[in-house]
């Protein structure tokens, strides 16, 4: 029934595909208006229709394809004897026996992950196995709240981004390429913890500006709540840290009325975050001796990149990274450059999408593509940003910060760890947020200084093309092409 349900709903999104062309002439017809000139209630209407669109877009996809499409150590289902490893079967153990891991879990793939995603996960698993027994139904259902995180991190971007003053033009095109994001729709089907903790990190940023403004017990608390969930749904969140440390360092420095206050606020943060971040990591290291870093090590020849020369690893990528849809993990001739399987994964994972025909394909390199440069502008944005003075310095040190700390981590990462497995988009989605949220800050300022001046900029017009064809590209191609590739 699932199967045909699943058939059913595929062929039903392809009779209506003829409509995503009257979606594309809105695209044109929206962009080709003077957004500035619109008062800041219009623009906020544009940007929540853009962004219903796109959680549609995205509840559709989910609805369509099959709960592991993406299978980035997926595992097996468990057959309720035997304890299977991987995100499916962490969810099962505690869905089954309804308590944490009692053994070491070396050798267990995913089980050192920190409990959060697979707690909640369990608890749902056990409200939609009171109505339906289908474990896999229930892998559906969990499926679904992983996209409506993903729809909720969204919004929750377009919020930032007002939050810190980006306006007219600039926020209807932020919010577009949020919307249609190809990583959101990626990561909002995808069975493990990596959504949830881009939710809440995204979150614990947000949180940080706020209190920037209002140095509240609200705030501070919203902090170390969301900091330290996201910390225990993944480790690596914690990577964003310093950059929320050095806008605390910074706030204690100017405000020398109130530095009491502001440690008595700092001590409360820790009393919460630390205990909710570090337990599972110290949990580990005491029962079992497992370093406070530790993370699988798959120790597979096929997928190997340790032979391969730093110039291979760092420079320029292969013929089938630049125009390729699909990765083979086998093949470590082929996939072995870090910007080329990176940028490769931000739009296809390894293979998400069932391209079929040569329109298909055009539109898939085009949508890697312009996401590339985007994502480029985004990083020369948190250099340039560092000698910017027109941009508010809390906002600087939080966005470059978290950016740079997580890329040169993922680098370090990708080298110590030399597989193919391991250079995937989805580590570094913050990345992404920080490095736009600044491109949407510069593109903001110029837009101020030139407002009498109607000639765009280059980089303004690269930056609203780009956003343009990644967008329309991203949403016929997650409809059409939303089938398992396997």
């Amino acid at each position: 029934m699932l199967i045909q349900s699943r058939s059913i709903m595929k062929k039903q999104s392809k009779t209506n595909i003829a409509k995503s062309n009257g979606l594309t002439n809105k695209f044109e017809k929206l962009y080709t208006t003077n957004l500035n000139e619109l008062s800041e209630i219009e623009i906020e209407k544009i940007c929540m229709r853009i962004l219903l669109i796109g959680s549609i877009a995205k509840l559709i996809y989910s609805l369509i394809v099959p709960c592991n499409i993406s299978r980035h150590d997926l595992g097996f289902i468990s057959d309720w004897k035997t304890i299977e490893n991987g995100h499916l079967g962490y969810i099962q153990y505690i869905y089954q026996y309804k308590h944490l891991p009692d053994f070491s879990p070396e050798g267990m793939v995913q089980f050192y992950h920190p409990p959060f995603f697979y707690i909640v996960s369990a608890i749902l698993m056990g409200i939609t196995m009171m109505f339906e027994t289908n474990v896999i139904f229930a892998f559906d259902v969990i499926q679904v709240f992983v996209t409506l995180i993903a729809i909720y991190t969204t919004m929750l971007l377009f919020v930032m981004a007002k939050k810190i003053g980006i306006k007219g033009r600039n926020l209807v095109f932020l919010a577009t390429f949020f919307s249609f994001c190809p990583i959101f729709y990626i990561l909002g089907v995808t069975l493990n913890n990596d959504m949830l903790m881009i939710m809440l990190s995204v979150l614990a940023m947000y949180f940080t500006l706020c209190w920037c403004e209002n140095h509240s017990l609200k705030n501070i608390i919203g902090i170390a709540i969301s900091m330290g969930l996201a910390m225990m749904t993944k480790t690596s969140a914690g990577i964003i840290a310093p950059a929320i440390g050095f806008v605390f360092l910074h706030e204690l420095i100017v405000n020398k009325n109130m530095r009491k206050k502001l440690i008595i606020q700092f001590v409360l943060f820790g009393i919460i975050c630390v205990p909710l971040g570090m337990f599972w990591a110290i949990r580990n290291n005491v029962l079992y001796g497992i370093p406070f870093n530790y993370v699988f090590d798959p120790k597979s020849d096929e997928m190997y990149l340790g032979y391969h020369t730093l110039i291979d690893r760092i420079g320029l990528p292969s013929i089938y990274e630049l125009f390729g849809y699909r990765i083979d993990i086998s093949q470590t001739d082929k996939y072995y450059n870090i910007w080329g399987q990176t940028m490769m994964t931000m739009v296809f994972d390894e293979g998400i999408l069932s391209i079929k025909s040569i329109p298909e394909w055009v539109m898939g390199i085009l949508m890697m593509w312009s996401s590339t440069i985007l994502y480029i502008m985004g990083l020369v944005s948190t250099v340039k940003g560092i000698v910017d003075k027109k941009i508010n310095i809390n906002r600087r040190i939080l966005f470059i910060i978290s950016f740079w700390s997580v890329f040169i981590s993922y680098i370090i990462f990708c080298f110590k760890y030399p597989y193919i497995c391991t250079m995937n988009f989805r580590y570094i989605v913050i990345t992404l947020v920080s490095g736009m949220m600044m491109l949407g800050l510069m593109e903001n300022n110029k837009q101020c200084m030139k407002a009498n001046n109607k000639k765009k900029s280059i980089t303004t017009v690269l930056f609203n093309l780009c956003v343009i064809v990644t967008s329309i590209c991203s949403f016929i191609l997650f409809i059409v092409c939303a089938e398992s590739p396997y």
